[in-house]
């Protein structure tokens, strides 16, 4: 596996507005802004050139940055590119809430990174509806992918996404699910990125997130406020509430199409408590696709990549040694 950077422009996404090396926060990332289709998705980029290559997906409402504890280590082998997904982080391209119907947009966002960046085979991994996206995108790019993993993927029985091929369906209703409506909800500023560490610490989802994971996610999605903000002062979300509560929302698209039609190995983690990824769907996927693998945590939860990013990364190499 290979990666041409030959054409991808060396741009630093604000913020920082820094030259092109990444700050000692990213390190040992480059972040760049690469154009694909309708804007640029910022990416982080580190490893040797040369060799396999990893490219792993976000979760919802999360970015790049977050996952660095987790996949910095892997780089002094490892190619990974690690993307900013369409209304996440810090690239450019449009995010309208009311125009998200699938994750397939994500999906249709990734291949053309990859077409950007030509990735000749990579192994595509992401975590929640990153992993999702990773599996879209490899079904649409398979000359590209030499095989997936995934991080409790956000696969749900066959039935639900029938219900989303009704007419007025393919969104869910935000009293459908809490999730939308907790998301729609979500502070969106802050005085501070400090002050968003010390809102998030402890607290909620992030409760047994170490610091410095829980630092990149705020440092990797966060933005200025307003044009005075560049220096330490008010920030934002850099994904708005109402573009996470969209994605959470959006179920029009079909994962068991994908895992039909890929012909590459595969492994499958799933959380122990609280899986996007429940029993009843690994089943079905493990006699749909035998030689995949399929391993389920215990005394885990649907983050575990953040919250115990070292038995995650040492799964994840085990998974690219296969």
């Amino acid at each position: 596996m290979s990666l041409d950077m030959g054409e991808v422009r060396g741009e630093s996404a604000p913020p920082p507005q820094a030259g092109a090396e990444a700050e000692p926060t990213e390190a040992p990332f480059v972040r760049r802004l690469v154009p694909v289709r309708d804007g640029r998705m910022s990416v982080l980029l580190a490893g040797p050139e040369t060799g396999p290559t990893l490219v792993f997906c976000h979760a919802t409402g999360f970015n790049a940055l977050t996952y660095r504890t987790l996949l910095a280590p892997l780089a002094s082998t490892v190619r990974l590119v690690v993307p900013d997904l369409r209304g996440h982080g810090l690239g450019d391209l449009p995010a309208v809430p009311a125009r998200l119907r699938s994750w397939d947009t994500y999906a249709r966002d990734l291949g053309a990174l990859l077409d950007a960046l030509k990735v000749e085979r990579a192994v595509l991994a992401g975590h929640s509806m990153g992993g999702v996206t990773a599996l879209l995108a490899g079904a649409e790019r398979r000359e590209r992918v030499a095989g997936l993993v995934l991080l409790d993927p956000v696969i749900l029985p066959r039935p639900f996404y029938w219900a989303q091929l009704l007419p007025g369906a393919g969104h869910l209703k935000r009293s459908a699910h809490p999730m939308v409506t907790q998301a729609a909800r979500r502070r969106a500023e802050f005085a501070s990125r400090e002050d968003a560490v010390a809102a998030y610490r402890g607290r909620g989802a992030f409760a047994r997130w170490p610091d410095e994971v829980l630092a990149d996610y705020v440092r990797g999605g966060t933005i200025p406020a307003g044009a005075g903000d560049a220096d330490g002062g008010k920030v934002r979300l850099a994904c708005a509430p109402a573009w996470e509560a969209a994605t959470f929302a959006a179920h029009a698209h079909y994962p068991w199409a994908a895992i039909a039609r890929l012909r590459v190995p595969a492994t499958i983690l799933a959380a122990g408590e609280g899986s996007t990824f429940p029993p009843i769907v690994a089943s079905a996927v493990a006699s749909l696709r035998p030689q995949w693998r399929i391993e389920r945590l215990d005394d885990t939860r649907h983050l575990f990549p953040m919250e115990e990013p070292e038995l995650a990364r040492t799964l994840i190499a085990r998974a690219l040694d296969g």
